[in-house]
């Protein structure tokens, strides 16, 4: 829960105080430390969700939760990709434009460069 806490305060940060390039890397850096803690931990609780299970139902079901966790996972690695790709298309993202839409500019997809 702590790293969740700490990528939120470094998303606020970056956020709020994104034209400053020095409170930009501190939020970045929160960001990141806070998502390596919180990413390490995702792959061994699926472990944890196979021994919970077994202890309340008395059936050990690796290979299902397992896949169930690796679909869950492919799944949402795609949205969100596709999610940025959309994001780009909404705000008229023109690859190898010199200036790019106000538009996109606003929408913060790509950071201001005042």
């Amino acid at each position: 829960m702590t790293g969740y806490v700490l990528q939120a305060i470094g998303y606020g940060i970056v956020q709020f105080f994104g034209t400053n390039l020095i409170f930009m890397i501190i939020g970045l850096a929160i960001k990141g430390v806070a998502l390596a803690t919180a990413a390490g931990l995702l792959i061994p609780m699926i472990g944890d969700v196979i021994e919970y299970g077994e202890r309340k139902t008395g059936k050990r079901l690796d290979r299902l939760t397992n896949a169930v966790a690796t679909c869950g996972i492919k799944i949402g690695t795609g949205l969100g990709a596709a999610l940025v790709g959309w994001m780009l298309a909404w705000g008229n993202y023109v690859a190898n434009a010199a200036v790019q839409a106000g538009k996109l500019l606003s929408a913060q997809i790509i950071p201001n460069p005042e």
